[in-house]
């Protein structure tokens, strides 16, 4: 299969209802009194522009996590790697935190 990136955002709260569930991904719908019913929406047009997906993968009451997973080239790992650009984790984050944080970047 091919390479790819997956990232996730995850929150303890409610889970999303299923009524609202089937509608955070169009323009405009917003359960928020200042929202604009965009962010999700821009979010998943980001990811299906560059071949990808984004998902609400878990929605459980204090798991509630939305998945974004992109293909990548394996020449792109590898030129990540031996960049100044590769970071192992976010500054500030917790240590013990698993992941990597890649900037890819065209010189």
């Amino acid at each position: 299969g091919q390479s790819r990136v997956e990232m996730y955002v995850q929150s303890a709260g409610d889970a999303i209802p299923p009524e609202v569930a089937d509608q955070i991904f169009e323009p405009f719908f917003t359960t928020k009194i200042a929202g604009t019913g965009l962010g999700l929406a821009i979010a998943r047009n980001v990811a299906v522009a560059h071949g990808g997906t984004l998902e609400l993968s878990d929605n459980r009451n204090g798991h509630v996590r939305f998945t974004m997973t992109i293909p990548i080239q394996p020449e792109s790992i590898i030129a990540a790697e031996k960049s100044s650009k590769l970071s192992s984790r976010l500054p500030g984050s917790d240590p013990a935190a698993k992941g990597l944080l890649v900037s890819l970047e065209n010189n």
